[in-house]
């Protein structure tokens, strides 16, 4: 017979991006550079953009936001069709707000698009001079999009990290202290009269998709998805929510759980932006549901992924390992270090519900006198980054520098983790590092490291009650 060799490009990449338009053409934006989407309307133009010795910025949550027009950096290479007209007094401003390394700025795009999977491919030699641009790729239509560099674009317009950050900071402190205790979150609708809220740490990637389809098998809705069958969620059949309409399109927010891959049906997005954690977790809460805020005069619930998927799926979690016992018998003890009470009630909830003992401290400061204190022997440390007092960093290295405490198993916990942060982290000893609220894999990552600690010295497996201390 015939022997026919198939050569794939598996080195090119696969990136999930937001497509924009300016001038008239279609460019990609990697996700992972998109920190939030900002909607300024034409009536709030005066009071949120503004100029800073010639420079253009927005004023968002008390600091100043650098802005780089892309038609402008495009315009001799991509000039306005005239389909697209440069006049936009009478449209509203659409910004991505984008981060690469130490910069963060705001990108001015004429409009915005879907969330799409793209593939990238190299650009030509005859364009290896362009740096605002770091590929291109081929959209489902056949058209070409190139794939944005938001370093390139910056260092075309001279904007400098330095600037960027002279820039930015009205009160450092504040500023610091509100990106802490705050998460990138997807907004979207489900009913018009609802709007939700998913952490954007959890999304694997954003699908849209046509209503037909989805198909139901046997009670369970799914999407044939490259070949295989994703598993979808409807709200209306897991918390207090009104039925989705039915629309010839919708978006599916695709998430893990272990090994599988879930969807959660989101008829419309609003919008993505960082919100505060000042959520009430009283009003709305029910299982699914951490808890909820008022954004824009809309009441928001935000929601939890994993218990939503437990209440559609309890079979998949009837597995999971029972609590490891520590070497004294005990169920194993974590102190938590958290400044924020709302992620420091959420993340204790977390723990204790898995069977372990929690030891919750409002900072890093409280978790060091807690440690030193012979009569609370701890197995792990959970610590968040930012803390008055004695931070994330600081405590980890006391803990290291600290015979009998060196052996700590050390989690960070954080809603800011860069490079910087992570190579700064390992020099003082963080084991891992993990997005606030991504309550499976933190819970994973404990269970691992007590499990290596519990056999390491012998101690038997076993279920046991719960508690937790609160200090302040």
């Amino acid at each position: 017979g015939s022997s026919v060799n198939i050569t794939l490009p598996l080195t090119l990449a696969i990136i999930p991006s937001l497509i924009v338009r300016c001038n008239g053409r279609r460019f990609a934006i990697p996700q992972a550079s998109i920190s939030e989407l900002v909607r300024v309307k034409v009536g709030e133009r005066a009071e949120k953009l503004q100029y800073v010795e010639n420079a253009e910025v927005l004023r968002l949550r008390g600091s100043l936001l650098p802005l780089v027009r892309l038609s402008t950096v495009l315009g001799n290479v991509f000039p306005t069709t005239e389909n697209e007209p440069a006049d936009d007094a009478e449209r509203n401003t659409n910004i991505i707000v984008v981060e690469s390394g130490h910069l963060r700025y705001g990108l001015i795009v004429d409009a915005l698009h879907d969330s799409e999977e793209i593939v990238v491919k190299p650009l030509g030699k005859h364009m290896k001079d362009c740096r605002c641009f770091a590929g291109a790729t081929i959209l489902g239509d056949g058209q070409v999009a190139l794939i944005l560099d938001a370093a390139g674009l910056a260092a075309q317009t001279s904007l400098t990290s330095r600037e960027s950050q002279d820039t930015a900071e009205i009160d450092d402190s504040t500023a610091t202290q509100y990106a802490e205790n705050s998460q990138t979150m997807l907004l979207f609708t489900n009913d018009e009269s609802e709007q939700f809220a998913v952490p954007m740490g959890l999304i694997s990637r954003l699908e849209r998709v046509r209503t037909d389809q989805i198909d139901s098998v046997g009670g369970q809705e799914v999407f044939q998805y490259r070949g295989a069958s994703l598993t979808l969620l409807s709200l209306e059949n897991h918390i207090k929510a009104l039925t989705r309409p039915k629309l010839p399109r919708m978006y599916v927010i695709v998430f893990r759980v272990g090994q599988r891959e879930v969807g959660l049906i989101a008829p419309q997005l609003t919008d993505i932006r960082r919100i505060s954690t000042d959520i009430d977790t009283t009003t709305f809460r029910e299982p699914g549901v951490i808890g909820s805020l008022v954004l824009d005069g809309k009441a928001t619930r935000l929601l939890d992924l994993l218990e939503l998927t437990r209440d559609a799926h309890a079979d998949w979690f009837r597995d999971a390992a029972p609590v490891e016992a520590d070497h004294r018998g005990n169920a194993p003890t974590i102190l938590l270090a958290e400044d924020s009470s709302f992620f420091r009630k959420q993340l204790a909830g977390f723990l204790q519900a898995e069977g372990y003992n929690v030891l919750a401290c409002e900072d890093g400061k409280v978790a060091w006198d807690v440690l030193c204190h012979p009569g609370k022997p701890c197995d792990l440390i959970v610590t968040d980054l930012e803390m008055p007092n004695l931070d994330g960093f600081a405590l980890t290295q006391r803990v290291r520098n600290t015979p009998s405490l060196r052996h700590l198993p050390v989690i960070a916990v954080t809603s800011l983790a860069s490079d910087e942060d992570v190579e700064h982290g390992k020099r003082v000893g963080i084991d891992e590092y993990h997005i606030k609220l991504d309550r499976e894999r933190l819970i994973a990552t404990v269970a691992e490291y007590l499990r290596s600690a519990a056999r390491a010295s012998g101690a038997p497996a076993g279920h046991h009650a719960a508690t937790m201390e609160t200090y302040s």
